[in-house]
């Protein structure tokens, strides 16, 4: 095979990663080779099945520091996860959900087990399972997106902005049967979302009910998990559509825009709304440094007509200024104002997970407690009145009855979760080479080119993000493409030719 229908494949598989990276939950029949529920593994994997055979077939060119930093970096979670399988206090009393069929095997193989060995076993399987999957979709992900586009930033620049805008269609064309249910109160609808969401969403799988067909509260979320996912996709998505007013190149693109606006406000998520502004505010510095004030009023004009088609659909697209500032009034008050409240809505199961993630931080700080193991500790280590908060306490009654690997207190925040699962080193390590790349890019001052600019602006909103959640994908796609664009790869080899291997650096 040559090497540009390989890179042709690999480019294919990078924009379906991007287009399913709001799939969280896909259907359990269609899942391959415990894959799990995000569609967008299946087409990094085959992305990078191509990628394995364009470097065997061809070599890579590779700077040494990221192949060190990769090195190192799978290295130290393999260590945390062994050692968290050797101190692992749980196996006596730990519940998995599905066991049966492992013992059905021993026992057929004619092997001597009891109940410590089988759930060794299983957790073994497990937890590397879950540590190659996070391996997979972080840094690698980074170094295939660099090798595609380390020759022409501007070329990967363009497509990824095209795959992105794609994904910000589908998202859009997706919404409108929420948007007619929700605004229009049009009931077929329904119906239209009943027949699509369980093509893409394993329904009511989690907890009995999470994903559902449509999120309570007439909160939309296109084909996304939940509302706060479509606010992650969002914070990629609006950036790339403010280039379009910035480069006058479009106004079809600018109408859209607005109708996206629309969309993540009809979202009613707090994490939809703090990216969202987030991202506006660095606008606003980045449009100063480069003298765009024009596009900056036009981007702020069209942001405030999405967010008043929010408040006003299907009422009169001119309401009287009353009826505007009591629904705008309510708006902020449910959405906005109870980011920071920690009573409000899902902060209080929020704050309760993370401050019982921070337990076993400070108990484990160097090492943590292995991926894909950190549950029981979580429950041994639950806030005082953990349990009072309904969502926590059916979350710990899974965990005891059904088992770990069906319920967990899973991530709330990215960065006390890699804490967690592996110490405060490996947090260590996975902020390393986010900030050699925003360090770098300051340095050289490269945020001046507004293709730059806009990365930045979303690599912080993905970063703002992980507060509150898991770091989408995205963000280590952004990272290569920006990694493409820094120099970072003097004094490059061929991975695969030896008698580079001893040339100085």
């Amino acid at each position: 095979m040559t090497k540009e229908r390989l890179i042709a494949i690999q480019e294919n598989m990078l924009f379906l990663t991007i287009i399913f990276l709001p799939i969280y939950a896909f259907p359990a029949r269609y899942q391959i080779l415990g894959g799990g529920g995000k569609l967008s593994y299946y087409a990094i994997m085959i992305g990078f099945f191509c990628f394995m055979i364009e470097i065997y077939m061809y070599g890579l060119r590779v700077s040494k520091k990221m192949l060190w930093f990769l090195v190192l970096f799978i290295l130290w979670k393999a260590i945390t996860t062994i050692n968290g399988l050797i101190i692992y206090p749980y196996y006596d009393e730990v519940k998995i959900f599905g066991i049966d069929r492992l013992t059905y095997i021993f026992s057929r193989l004619g092997i001597h087990y009891n109940n410590t060995f089988i759930n060794f076993v299983y957790l073994f399987f497990f937890s590397f399972k879950n540590s190659a999957k996070e391996v997979l979709t972080t840094f690698p992900v980074l170094l295939w997106v660099y090798h595609l586009y380390k020759d022409d930033f501007n070329v990967g620049f363009s497509k990824i902005k095209k795959y992105i805008f794609a994904l910000g269609i589908a998202l859009g064309v997706y919404a409108i049967p929420e948007v007619l249910l929700f605004k229009f109160h049009c009931e077929f609808g329904l119906p239209i979302l009943q027949t699509l969401t369980p093509l893409l969403s394993d329904v009511g799988s989690y907890m009995g009910w999470y994903p559902p067909i449509v999120w309570p509260n007439e909160q939309l979320k296109s084909y996304c998990a939940e509302p706060s996912i479509f606010g992650y996709m969002s914070g990629i998505v609006i950036p790339f559509l403010w280039l379009y007013f910035i480069e006058n190149k479009s106004s079809y693109k600018n109408m859209f825009y607005v109708y996206f606006v629309m969309l993540i406000f009809m979202t009613k998520s707090r994490t939809a709304n703090l990216i969202f502004l987030i991202e506006l505010i660095m606008l606003h510095l980045l449009l100063y440094l480069v003298k765009r004030k024009k596009a900056l009023i036009a981007i702020v004009v069209c942001s405030a007509l999405g967010f008043g088609l929010n408040l006003n659909l299907p009422r009169s697209f001119i309401p009287s200024n009353k009826q505007e500032s009591i629904a705008a009034k309510k708006y902020y008050n449910d959405n906005i104002k109870t980011i920071v409240d920690k009573k409000a809505r899902s902060n209080g199961s929020r704050l309760i997970n993370i401050e019982s993630h921070l337990n076993v931080i400070v108990k484990h700080p160097f090492l943590g407690t292995g991926t894909g193991l950190k549950d029981l500790y979580v429950k041994e280590n639950l806030v005082s009145n953990a349990l009072d908060n309904p969502e926590i306490r059916a979350i710990t009654n899974g965990v005891e009855e059904i088992g770990v690997n069906k319920f967990t207190y899973g991530n709330v925040n990215q960065f006390s979760f890699i804490a967690t699962n592996n110490g405060i080193i490996g947090l260590l390590f996975y902020l390393f080479p986010i900030f050699y790349i925003i360090f770098t890019v300051f340095k050289q001052r490269l945020f001046l080119n507004i293709h730059m600019g806009i990365l930045i602006i979303i690599l912080f909103g993905l970063l703002a993000a992980g507060v509150t959640g898991e770091i989408s994908v995205a963000m280590y796609i952004i990272l290569g493409l920006m990694y493409a664009d820094v120099n970072l790869g003097k004094g490059i080899y061929l991975i695969n030719d030896k008698k580079c291997l001893n040339k100085p650096m």
